[in-house]
């Protein structure tokens, strides 16, 4: 089997285990457990071509550490909380230089995908990445389906233009990676380390072109205020 199509078949597996768990991980955010994301610290840095084919992504997602699935609708239009209709998995990562973010949308047609080159990141298929320093400063970032970077919110004073990422596409997925430098986020990666940390994403046009565009964020998140969940290093 291809790394490739390992990282699809653990991430699947990723993914039955995070609905299966649905339940449990409501009742714990209600009692005011808020979620946590574990990172693994790895060894050799990923090529930041979109594609996610190192091993490192499929050891990420055996591992089930740094593995987000499950993702949720929300935003004024939701009335009652409604699995995203198709959904995606990412996987979170660090070494001393950089956070790692890697990404697969699953769709049933790429042809859907909003790839407007004179739009804003944000209003295109995109990746959200929110993150919170325990100084209160906060970053809004973004990653569309062509790979390009935008930033909506940042309250630090980092060059965005060093944070690195690509996206790729297939007939029934898109893909990205992001490496988000600790330098541009001002902070020392250290073992324990924990952040505000969410991913959302906006979904433009997939399914028909008359749909409407939705917002989704990682579902343990849905029942936390403002979305926040935390990101620990391990």
């Amino acid at each position: 089997m291809t790394c490739y199509k390992q990282i699809f078949a653990t991430a699947l597996i990723a993914a039955a285990i995070t609905y299966q768990s649905a339940d449990i991980l409501a009742a714990d955010v209600q009692n005011n457990n808020v979620p946590i994301v574990e990172a693994m610290k790895i060894d050799n840095e990923p090529v930041i071509d979109g594609q996610l084919k190192e091993p490192m992504w499929t050891q990420i997602a055996l591992a089930q550490k740094g593995v987000m699935t499950g993702w949720r609708l929300y935003g004024l239009g939701v009335t009652q909380p409604a699995l995203a209709p198709q959904n995606r998995i990412a996987y979170v990562c660090y070494d001393d230089k950089c956070l790692y973010i890697g990404m697969q949308a699953y769709m049933v047609d790429v042809m859907e995908l909003s790839t407007d080159k004179n739009a804003s990141v944000f209003t295109n298929d995109c990746l959200e990445v929110h993150i919170k320093l325990p100084n209160g400063q906060y970053y809004q970032l973004g990653i569309d389906a062509l790979g390009r970077i935008g930033g909506g919110q940042i309250t630090g004073f980092g060059d965005i233009l060093a944070i690195h990422g690509a996206a790729a596409m297939s007939d029934n997925f898109w893909t990205a990676e992001l490496a988000i430098p600790w330098n541009f986020l001002g902070i020392v990666p250290q073992k324990g380390l924990e952040i505000g940390f969410n991913l959302a994403a906006n979904v433009s046009n997939q399914g028909t072109k008359a749909t409407a565009r939705q917002q989704i964020t990682w579902a343990p998140c849905y029942w936390v205020k403002n979305y926040e969940a935390k990101l620990r290093l391990k």
